[in-house]
């Protein structure tokens, strides 16, 4: 885990073998939300009115409407059933029952330390650290070094500054040798006319 793995971060960690995750970390986060938007004071406001027609009573369930008794009621039991569901499958991923983990569920959110306090995850590291314990998982030598494939091909930080892509924010500012490669990647100069008597180096 690097700096958030919540809720759903967790969801796809919980059934590996381990779970590495940084001190400052963010995860946790097990629990169900469900958004809806109310808009009928908006709609009052504005002075607009809305019909509709629908081809089963609960057709408008994620409608503008506020939720009727019965709708909530509805929503309520399958984000019970949903919470439960998770609840379980952290267990089992954990190797604790359902009531153990009501103790660190119901959304709360921890950092990675708290998180292995509590046995949510099993070590604390970065990638290098979770790379090795995937060795020594595996069955291979952890001081060996193996072909690393990561998909997508991550863009490099020029690429993504080039790009205009500045949501993206570098862990650190690119190496020499990364800038290096780069440019001998991606600039290439070739000589289309050379002034005579210029020596060109």
């Amino acid at each position: 885990m690097s700096s958030v793995a919540g809720s759903g971060g967790y969801w796809i960690s919980m059934d590996a073998d381990a779970i590495v995750a940084a001190t400052t970390t963010i995860t946790g986060s097990i629990g169900v939300v469900f958004t809806k938007f109310n808009m009928n004071g908006f709609m009052d406001w504005i002075g607009m009115n809305v019909d509709k027609i629908t081809t089963a009573p609960l057709a408008d369930l994620f409608g503008t409407a506020p939720l009727d008794p019965e709708r909530r009621k509805l929503v309520e039991g399958v984000m019970g059933t949903l919470y439960d569901s998770f609840k379980t499958k952290v267990a089992d991923g954990r190797g604790r029952t359902p009531e153990e983990i009501e103790t660190v569920a119901r959304g709360r959110i921890w950092s990675g330390r708290d998180a292995l306090d509590r046995g949510l995850v099993d070590r604390i590291g970065g990638f290098d650290e979770a790379l090795v314990l995937a060795k020594e998982k595996a069955g291979l030598d952890p001081d060996k070094d193996y072909p690393l494939r990561v998909y997508p091909k991550p863009k490099s930080f020029i690429q993504r500054l080039l790009e205009g892509d500045l949501t993206v924010k570098a862990p650190a500012l690119p190496s020499q040798a990364a800038l290096r490669d780069w440019a001998e990647e991606n600039l290439r100069a070739e000589v289309l006319v050379r002034m005579p008597d210029v020596r060109v180096w």
